[in-house]
């Protein structure tokens, strides 16, 4: 009987979990996808606050509520790979920091800050953050729109995988912004390194949000490995969905030592 390792898989912004779908099929059968959906998207409750604690913690609780509900509370934390995109990636290692058994983490067009700092400049400015955020409470979809513009301009084929795949609350759009723009996680990867723990940062060379040099940047902080794209946005793992399970499959296979049931 093979025994399989559980991808726990955590979507972006204004996205849902069926973002995956392409990287879903060109996956092995070792590895066992296990979708979820951010708060407040996907029909999933909205965060009781507009910060990146409260969007972790409402996370942490649907995936409690779920995995009750089927009866398997240890299969949803039990120590398995969890792989993030952009926002999902920002979660993703914020729930290692609360110590959740997380055995290794995948970075999909993620940073440990999203916002530009004196010692971090490759990223995006804060006042074109805080600008959505303001115009969320006029028209929350005409942001989600501009937004998704801004991620098809790096190809016909991103042009494509922005299509669809939204079911969002203002309020889960609300905080997922403010969890962006209040998050920096840096001294988090720097604890992944000295705890050993195995990470994998994938990006594309076109990323409109997150320049190539910080996701590589990510990975030397959180001692990790990392691989750019040629010719990807930020949605790789729909564009490059191929490329990406082989890296995928190729990293699970020489750090993940052990498979999990």
């Amino acid at each position: 009987m093979m025994r399989v390792h559980p991808l726990h898989c955590l979507p972006g912004w204004s996205f849902t979990s069926s973002i995956f779908s392409e990287l879903v099929s060109h996956l092995p059968a070792r590895l066992e996808p296990r979708l979820w959906e951010l708060p407040g998207h996907g029909g999933s409750p909205d965060p009781a606050a507009n910060t990146l604690d409260g969007v972790v913690t409402a996370q942490v609780s649907n995936i409690g509520s779920v995995a009750a509900g089927n009866n398997d509370k240890s299969r949803a934390e039990d120590g398995s790979i969890w792989l993030g995109w952009s926002l999902g990636g920002t979660i993703a290692v914020d729930m290692w920091r609360r110590e959740l058994p997380i055995k290794a983490l995948i970075m999909i067009a993620a940073t440990p800050r999203f916002c530009v700092a004196e010692d971090w400049s490759d990223a995006v400015q804060r006042s074109d953050l805080e600008a959505m955020i303001e115009a969320l409470g006029k028209n929350p979809q005409a942001v989600v729109k501009r937004f998704r513009s801004n991620l098809a301009k790096a190809s016909s084929a991103d042009r494509q995988a922005v299509r669809g795949v939204g079911q969002a609350t203002q309020a889960g759009l609300a905080a997922g912004l403010n969890a962006l723009l209040e998050a920096d996680l840096r001294s988090v990867l720097d604890s992944l390194s000295e705890r050993e723990v195995p990470s994998l940062w994938i990006g594309g060379d076109r990323d409109p949000l997150v320049p190539a040099a910080a996701l590589e940047c990510a990975a030397q902080l959180a001692g990790g490995e990392s691989c750019i794209i040629p010719e990807a946005g930020h949605l790789p793992h729909v564009t490059h969905s191929l490329t990406v399970a082989e890296l995928i499959d190729d990293f699970v296979q020489r750090r993940i030592s052990e498979p999990i049931d």
